[in-house]
């Protein structure tokens, strides 16, 4: 049994190990801090995946001013390289590819749940299994 679940358990400490987190602070409190991987800034709202791997979104109005500057600065990359790519969230959920990928479901504490596509990943990894 542990062989069969031992490829997931490492493919999981693998997205966790190369996530990068960063400390968050509040805009009304500065000593009210938690760590996270930002996702995607959309209009006004903040998406970001904590250390136990669960989505929080926020309104970006509460965040300190210099961690507003910070996800303004990586939306602009994010938008840059989408941009060169000629491609957005939205034109790849149609792809081939991206209608596969709606099939994808996340873990959900200890239930699966489907999961949409939310922006273009920045990779993608594969894994392939046989028995002979």
């Amino acid at each position: 049994m542990m062989n069969k679940l031992l490829p997931f358990l490492s493919l999981g400490l693998f997205a966790v190990a190369s996530a990068e987190f960063r400390t968050w602070t509040s805009a009304s409190d500065s000593s009210k801090t938690f760590e996270a991987e930002f996702k995607s800034l959309d209009g006004d709202t903040v998406t970001v995946l904590r250390k136990n791997l669960r989505t929080l979104k926020f309104k970006l109005s509460i965040l300190s001013e210099s961690d507003q500057e910070w996800v303004q600065a990586e939306n602009k990359k994010g938008q840059e390289v989408i941009g060169s790519s000629g491609m957005g969230a939205s034109d790849f959920a149609e792809t081939d590819f991206g209608k596969s990928l709606k099939k994808i479901q996340k873990l959900d504490g200890k239930k699966f749940k489907r999961s949409a596509i939310e922006t273009v990943p920045k990779y993608f990894i594969l894994y392939y299994s046989a028995s002979w």
